[in-house]
């Protein structure tokens, strides 16, 4: 590991997207409350799940659309999983990533929604397609878009979702754990970042390095603006790092596993509780973490960063980058 080590960091992305996707409201381009059918048509007629009965899944129809706000949220419905075992064959192959962008927004607008938009809380394909309405405001890529909204304009010069040969050198390892120890793991999942992919999702796929993602941070921390380039305002991290969520959406669950204490704001998780969160931290304290095990975490109130980054496959539950989060707090204490 160096200092430029370049890291898959997954859904980290996710708080970069959503920048991109608030610069684009400050501008005008885009709205909260737009339906997301106004730059992805094919969402307009998408059905929602309500039960099984006798073998047959019974559907109904949208009661309020999607809206941008509901990706950022995470509160549209768009489950990644299926939200019940007779849909499961549908679901299987939507992560498929070998065809575009606008290709997937099809597939998953043609299977039901989870629940009906601002009625729950589920992670899943919302910022893969709040990256395709970013694109469609913009009229760019979203490769290039961020690229030039974001990562230009703030120097984080090893970002981006494609690793050049003259790069990859510096393209960390991932490991897994095996019989009690680690191994390298070469799969195309791992490699895939050194090639030019068809499917740039505003969910996952970034790749960057600590010093990168530290000035990503350290703009948000600054309240928007970072050595005299602003990006957003205030008040719009300010809306950005809240909590969104009512209870009982929150706490949040994948699954079998919950982050007690932790609601959500626009792209990223929110500390509301922070001893039921068992961290000594602040509450208001925003984070999220990477399917490799990468964490970031930022806490306005004592004004500290943290960033933990490791290629480990898979994910922990309870990661290495949470532990050390929690060792950091204590440490403020003592």
């Amino acid at each position: 590991m160096e200092p430029d080590t370049i890291f898959r960091i997954g859904s980290m992305t996710k708080p970069i997207a959503s920048v991109g996707a608030l610069m684009l409201i400050e501008a005008g381009k885009l709205r909260l409350d737009d339906p997301v059918s106004r730059y992805v048509p094919e969402f307009a007629d998408v059905q929602v799940f309500g039960r099984v009965e006798d073998g047959q899944v019974i559907l109904a129809a949208l009661e309020r659309p999607i809206t941008v706000y509901h990706l950022l949220t995470h509160t549209s419905g768009l489950a990644g999983d299926a939200p019940h075992p007779a849909l499961e064959a549908a679901y299987d192959n939507l992560g498929d990533e070998r065809y575009p962008l606008p290709e997937l927004m099809r597939r998953l607008a043609a299977q039901p929604l989870a629940h009906q938009p601002g009625n729950g809380w589920w992670y899943g394909w919302s910022h893969a397609v709040l990256g395709r309405v970013v694109e469609v405001a913009a009229n760019q890529p979203l490769d290039e878009y961020l690229a030039s909204a974001i990562f230009e304009p703030l120097g984080m010069v090893d970002s981006g979702y494609y690793v050049p040969p003259e790069r990859a050198e510096r393209l960390a390892a991932v490991c897994e754990s095996k019989d009690g120890r680690l191994h390298r793991l070469d799969s195309s999942e791992a490699n895939q970042v050194t090639e030019h992919v068809l499917q740039l999702s505003g969910g996952s796929g970034l790749v960057s390095t600590v010093p990168d993602y530290v000035r990503f941070t350290r703009m948000l921390l600054r309240r928007g603006e970072l050595d005299g380039v602003r990006m957003i305002k205030p008040e719009t991290v300010e809306l950005m790092t809240r909590n969104h969520l009512a209870a009982p959406l929150y706490p949040l669950r994948f699954g079998d596993y919950t982050l007690e204490g932790e609601g959500y704001g626009l792209g990223v998780g929110v500390i509301v509780e922070p001893l039921a969160a068992d961290l000594a931290g602040s509450a208001g304290t925003y984070e999220w973490a990477g399917s490799w095990n990468t964490d970031f975490w930022i806490d306005p109130v004592n004004e500290l960063i943290g960033i933990f980054m490791s290629q480990l496959e898979p994910r922990a539950s309870k990661s290495a980058g949470r532990e050390y989060w929690s060792l950091v707090c204590q440490a403020l204490i003592d």
